[in-house]
């Protein structure tokens, strides 16, 4: 499909003109009052340097988040569609815009970095509170589950998803921005599918176009056990219907993305390789000491 255009051309990057076209469906509905007006202002602002590629309901909801993990909590978006839909796409484009200075290397596939990065986390909080004596508030922070294979459902009773389930329970004081790319909805760990531990769910409906779910909206979906999500009647106060562009966001790169992916990937394979030469050997083993001597 063709690249969406960035609200910088259509407006000539007139910051003004581009905010006043975001506010426009959302002021007397999600923005109320003059203040919530200014601080979502504020938070627009600050990112105005982004190439803006979805919705003005996707970018409210991105401050939402935003806010609510500046608040000292975490916050978790799931999205999910077909191989090659755009997941990716769509996950670091909202992953930059609400963190700005989101660091690449935080797009994982294995549950082991995922612990990595919240363990490092955690510690460095630990460490400026014993040097402060005091309360230590980070700067809200990120990460990307690229295909959450590790979290699917028909894992429920292995030993690693149960690890994660206790880290999910403890991990809210690093103020965390979780974005988990997978296929199904119904293929998530049940644990992460509803509405206290997804704050938005984000369907793809093709490469561009989505399905936005938040709230109640959510429990839903679930309750209608493995119905596509597409085809579940909602109330159209928990959901929306967006756009996002076609293209990586710069901070990320095409290459780079793809050179991770493939690189993670060639990892994955060599474990395998690995673990089917040692089986082999063993066998090997096994069949010579049943040799008679």
């Amino acid at each position: 499909m063709p690249n969406v255009p960035t609200l910088h051309d259509r407006f000539n990057n007139d910051s003004e003109l581009i905010f006043e076209h975001i506010l426009k469906p959302l002021k007397g509905k999600a923005i109320k009052t003059e203040i919530e007006e200014k601080r979502f202002k504020k938070f627009f602002m600050a990112r105005i340097h982004h190439k803006i590629k979805f919705d003005p309901i996707l970018i409210y909801k991105c401050y939402q988040i935003h806010e609510k993990i500046r608040k000292n909590n975490d916050a978790t978006i799931v999205i999910t569609g077909a191989t090659g839909s755009g997941k990716s796409t769509m996950a670091t484009q909202i992953m930059c815009w609400i963190i700005p200075d989101f660091d690449k290397k935080k797009i994982i596939s294995k549950l082991l970095d995922y612990v990595r990065i919240y363990l490092n986390r955690g510690k460095h909080i630990r460490k400026m509170m014993i040097q402060t004596k005091n309360v230590y508030h980070p700067e809200p922070d990120g990460l990307i589950m690229d295909e959450g294979n590790e979290l699917r459902s028909d894992e429920h009773n292995r030993k690693p998803n149960r690890m994660f389930r206790r880290l999910f329970t403890i991990q809210r004081f690093c103020k965390m921005l979780l974005i988990i790319n997978i296929p199904k909805w119904h293929a998530l760990d049940k644990n992460l599918r509803d509405s206290d531990s997804t704050d938005l769910l984000i369907y793809i409906l093709k490469r561009g176009k989505y399905k936005g779910i938040i709230g109640h909206g959510i429990d839903i979906v679930e309750d209608k056990n493995k119905k596509a999500i597409n085809t579940v009647q909602l109330n159209t106060k928990y959901f929306w219907h967006g756009y996002f562009g076609s293209k990586m966001p710069e901070e990320i790169g095409q290459y780079d993305y793809e050179f991770t992916k493939v690189d993670s990937a060639v990892d994955e394979m060599q474990n395998i390789y690995a673990a089917l030469e040692e089986r082999k050997e063993e066998e090997e083993k096994e069949e010579k000491s049943l040799i008679p001597v």
